[in-house]
This record gives structure tokens, sequence and C-alpha cells, in this order.
């Protein structure tokens, strides 16, 4: 004898759909891209403050300049995550320095003197190069910051 086929409710249609795995799998990767988007979309741009600066705060590039820093600086500098590493120029003395174009951070290590110039050369920050290297990189952030 032949049985005529079962007719299935919408909600039993429903609960079988819901009760495959490959539904599960797909509901826990929305869920998960729900949750984790809006925080990795806060963490790529924001208002963070760097050595970088915040889009549009410096129209020119700044530069840091290093005159005769100690040897491992660049590199100890390079290393941080704030200071772009194309920003960094090392030169003979303080004239070589002021000759480069656009806003710029001098480090003077002969006389133990950070500066910030402006774009047209102005000082506009002085201060003294701290001794240690590790408060070095927020003293050149403070610089940055009067740019």
């Amino acid at each position: 004898m032949i049985e005529a086929p079962r007719q299935f409710t919408l909600f039993r249609r429903l609960r079988s759909m819901l009760e495959t795995p490959a539904f599960g799998m797909a509901a826990a990767i929305i869920l998960v891209l729900a949750i984790a988007g809006p925080t990795l979309r806060q963490m790529g741009g924001g208002d963070s403050h760097s050595f970088r600066g915040t889009p549009g705060s410096v129209e020119a590039p700044v530069r840091i300049v290093l005159i005769d820093g100690p040897a491992e600086l660049p590199n100890f500098l390079k290393s941080s995550t704030d200071i772009e590493p194309g920003s960094l120029i090392s030169v003979g003395d303080y004239g070589a320095a002021m000759s480069l174009e656009g806003p710029k951070v001098i480090l003077d290590f002969k006389h133990s003197i950070i500066r910030s110039h402006s774009e047209n050369g102005e000082v506009v920050y002085s201060d003294t190069i701290p001794e240690s290297l590790a408060m070095l990189a927020d003293a050149i952030s403070e610089a940055v910051l009067h740019l």
C-alpha cells in the first residue's frame, strides 16, 4: 500500500532548517561578524593621536631631524609604532636641518635641545632632550603636537 506524502507545516519546516549543522555554522559566523565588525572598524581608524597626527592636522609631513644622535637612536625610533620610519633624517649640523622644507622637529644632541619649526622655519617649541631614550619618544610627541 502506498502512503500519501506527509504534509509539513510551516513551523515544522522552520524547525527542520534550524536543526541543520550548516545553518548553525552560518548563524555563528554572522553573529561573530556582527560583534567584531564595528570593533575592528574602530581600531582601524579613529582619532588616535600619534606622530602621524590626525587626518588634516598638518598639511605637510613632519620630519624628525637628528643631529649627532647616538648610533642606536635611528633604529630605536624606527621600531617605535608612533613614528613613521620615513620621517627620520640624520644630518651633520643645524644649518643642514634648517635647509629641509616643511615642518620639522630637530633633535640637536650637540646642544641637547629639541625644537619644533613651523613650515616657514619659525621656532614654535623648544625644550631640552631627555637623558633617557625611553622618554625621548614622549618628548618628540610633545614637540610634534606644537606644530
